[in-house]
């Protein structure tokens, strides 16, 4: 394994090796730095010269292109317990950057196992569609208020935060350009990555197509996050289908990829929850990230007065639609879940015994701006500090173990997992 743990900042790595049952076995195995060790002389963001003054950071009144978020995520950078990073290239060598949010902290180095193991992890990923604008705006945002609103600040006490602000840059850059030459379109040219296939494809191969689609999984894999949040997006003004038998992007005969040219406002597409007798918990807390959600989507009077005015268009010529037509509110908002849950908890690193809240969010925000922009991204970051604060108020159980052999002590920190709702833990 020379090559695979040799890198060019490490001079040797040594390995020690015993059995637990085998007291007199004890190997020590020294890899030295191999003659092409791997670089770790990665892209990094700059933000020279620049002084937080107090001004606001994040706007919202045109969409970000790929330059503003790396300005934004270069200044955000330079506020304490922020690590802004570089993940992969694109397909077309754009970069593809995500941030970690910690509470200020002189440490030079920090162990992130160790972190994983005391607080939970927020993920929030956004525009992996590039022509759905929003999501971009009201992460980078959100990334704003957790190093200069107080109120947030706290919780990062409490909770590991980590934001990909662009998942898709190459559609990000073609969507940007086109919508300085037709603002009001809704640019689905810039929606799939740089081949025309989803910028996520083969996320899961070891060698994909777009570099850029193993990036989710890299974050995912190093923080196990509690929740994981996807913002998506979809036509915000589109209702010709119904009228006039235009079958817009369908690209065949079903109904399901049609109805998503027909506005309902701010839902969540997919909902699914476990049903495991053996871990009740798990349902418990999904439910109640659900009830958080749709009291912050409800309660903010601007989003709540645009979805039910949507909400009820919806209903008025969708159901035209009989075989495509679907309806389920929760606590005021569309929901599309499932009428039975998963029986079991499953495992691997995508499971809900890792990450037990995950879902797609969907904004009629193609391609938004100005004040429908501002109303966008206050959707968006309602629904995903609802899902912070929760994790932040929640309970949760950190255990210790130590276990000693062959003159060695083992100590183990790991948390329990799922984040419970205040006063339900037994």
């Amino acid at each position: 394994m020379e090559e695979a743990l040799s890198w060019d900042r490490v001079q040797e790595l040594a390995l020690d090796f015993r059995l637990e049952k085998d007291s007199t076995y004890q190997r020590t195995a020294v890899l030295p730095r191999s003659r092409n060790p791997k670089s770790t002389d990665n892209p990094r963001l700059a933000a020279e010269g620049w002084t937080y003054a107090g001004e606001p950071l994040v706007q919202w009144d045109q969409p970000i292109s790929m330059e503003e978020n790396e300005d934004l995520l270069a200044k955000l950078g330079t506020f304490p317990g922020v690590d802004a990073y570089y993940l992969t290239p694109s397909f077309l060598g754009n970069r593809v950057w995500a941030a970690d949010f910690l509470p200020p902290h002189d440490a030079k180095y920090v162990s992130q196992a160790k972190l994983n193991a005391l607080k939970p992890t927020l993920f929030v990923s956004g525009r992996e569609h590039a022509n759905e604008v929003s999501s971009t705006s009201h992460i980078l945002r959100l990334g704003e208020l957790l190093v200069t609103d107080s109120t947030y600040m706290a919780m990062l006490d409490k909770v590991n935060v980590v934001l990909h602000p662009v998942t898709n840059p190459d559609g990000v850059a073609l969507a940007y350009d086109r919508q300085l030459v037709n603002p009001d379109h809704m640019l689905h040219a810039g929606r799939p990555g740089a081949l025309g296939s989803d910028a996520t494809s083969g996320g899961n191969s070891d060698d994909p197509l777009y570099p850029e689609s193993k990036a989710r999984q890299m974050i995912r894999e190093a923080w196990l996050p509690d929740i994981y949040l996807n913002p998506h997006g979809y036509p915000s003004h589109e209702w010709v289908q119904y009228f006039a038998g235009y079958s817009a992007w369908a690209r065949g005969r079903r109904v399901g990829p049609r109805t998503w040219w027909v506005p309902r406002g701010w839902f969540i597409p997919g909902f699914s929850w476990v049903e495991d007798e053996e871990n009740q918990d798990y349902q418990t807390a999904q439910f109640a990230i659900l009830d958080s959600m749709a009291a912050a989507m409800t309660g903010n009077q601007d989003v709540d007065a645009m979805n039910r005015r949507v909400y009820a268009r919806y209903k008025k010529y969708g159901e035209q639609e009989r075989d495509g037509f679907t309806e389920y509110f929760h606590n005021g908002m569309v929901v599309s879940m499932r009428l039975r849950g998963t029986e079991s908890i499953g495992t691997g690193l995508n499971s809900p015994r890792i990450t037990y809240f995950s879902v797609t969010t969907e904004a009629p925000d193609e391609t938004a701006r100005g004040e429908y922009l501002d109303l966008m991204g206050q959707a968006g970051l309602a629904h995903t500090t609802s899902t912070l604060r929760y994790l932040a108020d929640g309970e949760f159980e950190v255990k210790r173990e130590a276990e000693a052999f062959d003159e060695a002590v083992i100590r183990k920190v790991f948390r329990i997992k799922p984040v419970l709702p205040p006063g339900s833990s037994p």
